[in-house]
């Protein structure tokens, strides 16, 4: 019998980890450019300008006094009863590249539960999570007006693949990419690998807010065994690129990079469907999930020679009308 082999055991590990995950979505780390939320003094929490609405799922703002409140699910904070406004979110002192090591809990405990928060939040690092979504973002208050003086607050925080344009961006091509797998000349049985979007290997259409589902194989052919490296990316030509790639406890996560990132590096084997991303919250855009494997493995991404077998997936998300 063949020994599995360490690459092997670590992707066992991953898809155990997965399985008992509480989402079915890979964390992704919110790393892009930061944005500063500004709800100013007695201004109107009823109104989307004063709510920041970071995904489908969580609206912050808060009224003229008080804590922060999730106004998509509630309709203010919930002192003197469970206090875990914002309901569906979580945080933690730190920031973000340490997520996997911090220790979370509800927004009152972690802003200090004064009544002045001025004194406990302001300029404090740290990190935002969002539950449903399960995306990790960075934060630091600017402002917060206390004593009931008219509710107002400021905070920087990065964004993520979750930031959408109004509209869907502008591609520099008209032609959708190749969805096929690319083959080696005079080697019929090298590795291939398979990239699909709802079950999909063509062009797939969806709704803003519908569900996306991405799933990889890899049958390995004459190549199995060999070392190799595996990459997998998703790019928009406006938001960027985002990669799936180990953080320093051995956890799938979503790393936007303007460099590539790899996933794994080890040898190649039978890889049986396995999901990376499932998740109602992908922006408007044109996406291209992209899988390499090349038989280079020196971290480097070689997916223009004939070391390397890609396949891609187009995924277009409209906005609603």
């Amino acid at each position: 019998m063949k020994k599995l082999g360490m690459f092997s055991i670590i992707i066992v590990t991953i898809l155990t980890s997965f399985a008992i995950s509480k989402s079915n979505a890979v964390p992704v780390v919110c790393t892009g450019e930061a944005l500063i939320f500004t709800k100013a003094d007695n201004a109107d929490w009823n109104l989307a300008a004063n709510q920041d609405q970071i995904t489908d799922n969580v609206w912050l703002t808060r009224k003229g006094h008080q804590g922060l409140f999730n106004i998509k699910v509630e309709s203010e904070y919930d002192r003197g009863t469970t206090f875990l406004a914002p309901t569906g979110t979580e945080w933690a002192t730190g920031t973000t590249s340490d997520f996997q090591k911090l220790n979370f809990t509800t927004w009152r405990e972690w802003a200090g539960g004064k009544p002045d928060l001025r004194t406990t939040i302001v300029d404090k690092a740290g990190v935002l999570h969002l539950i449903v979504d399960d995306l990790y973002l960075d934060i630091k208050f600017i402002s917060w007006t206390g004593n009931a003086k008219g509710g107002g607050f400021s905070y920087e925080r990065s964004t993520c693949i979750t930031q959408t344009p109004t509209t869907i961006p502008v591609t520099t091509t008209t032609t959708i990419p190749d969805t096929t797998t690319t083959t080696i000349p005079g080697n019929d049985n090298h590795a291939a690998p398979n990239i699909s979007a709802n079950g999909s290997d063509v062009l797939v259409t969806i709704i803003e807010g519908s569900d996306l589902l991405i799933t990889v194989a890899l049958e390995p052919g004459d190549d199995d065994g060999k070392d190799a490296d595996w990459w997998v990316s998703a790019t928009d030509p406006t938001l960027g690129t985002f990669w799936l790639t180990l953080d320093s406890l051995g956890n799938l996560i979503w790393q936007q990079s303007a460099t590539p990132l790899r996933t794994l590096g080890g040898a190649l084997f039978k890889l049986s469907t396995f999901p990376i991303l499932k998740t109602p919250a992908v922006p408007v855009g044109n996406w291209v999930f992209m899988f390499v494997v090349d038989d280079k493995m020196d971290d480097t991404l070689n997916d223009d020679d004939e070391s390397s077998s890609k396949d891609s997936v187009t995924v277009i998300v409209k906005g609603c009308q």
